[in-house]
C-alpha cells in the first residue's frame, strides 16, 4: 500500500526503520549493511526496497 509506511535509513545502528504513517509510531528495524544512509523503491508497489 503506497503512502502506508515511511522508511528511514539508521547509519549509526545498521537498520532501516519502518514508520506507519497513520499513527507515526515504528513497526520495524529491519537489520542492514554497514552504514546504511540512504534507501530506495525500486517498484511501483513499494514492495521492493533497497
Amino acid at each position: 500500500m503506497i503512502g502506508k509506511f515511511a522508511y528511514v535509513a539508521n547509519s549509526d545502528s545498521n537498520t532501516v526503520s519502518v514508520i506507519d504513517t497513520s499513527s507515526n509510531a515504528v513497526v520495524d528495524n529491519i537489520g542492514v549493511g554497514i552504514k546504511a544512509f540512504q534507501i530506495a523503491i525500486a517498484n511501483v508497489s513499494g514492495s521492493i526496497l533497497y
